[in-house]
């Protein structure tokens, strides 16, 4: 969720929530507020949450999608994934040998070494 959190203020606003180098980068992770400046109002108590210092007060997955509903900004819908029945399983395999072809041809054409030749050679 810090992640989360780290990538909405990036997002939201252009900045990092921690601009800081190196050692003093961890340090300010640790103990300074995050700079939250630009970010929207919908968005920040949400933000704030996730960058709790302390893992436990961290938002779950479910309270995010709570929280984004709450604001009136946002709306919970629920997403359908496609069926995974005989007519997607051979356009993934179709789609996936022809990646495999394409890598084969590719690698053939400019002298590059095959891996799988590589691999099975004894040391």
């Amino acid at each position: 969720m810090f992640s989360l959190g780290s990538i909405l203020v990036y997002a939201s606003t252009g900045h990092l929530a921690f601009a800081r180098d190196g050692a003093t980068a961890m340090l300010a992770v640790a103990y300074d507020r995050p700079n939250l400046d630009g970010a929207p109002g919908g968005l920040r108590p949400i933000i704030e949450a996730c960058l709790d210092k302390i893992p436990e007060n961290r938002p779950s997955p479910e309270d995010i999608l709570n929280l984004l509903s709450t604001t009136g900004e946002f709306t919970r819908t629920r997403r359908h994934h496609p069926r995974t029945g005989t007519a997607y399983l051979i356009l993934t395999l179709v789609l996936t040998s022809y990646v495999c072809a394409f890598l084969v041809l590719a690698a053939l054409r400019h002298g590059y070494p095959l891996l799988i030749p590589l691999a099975c050679q004894d040391h």
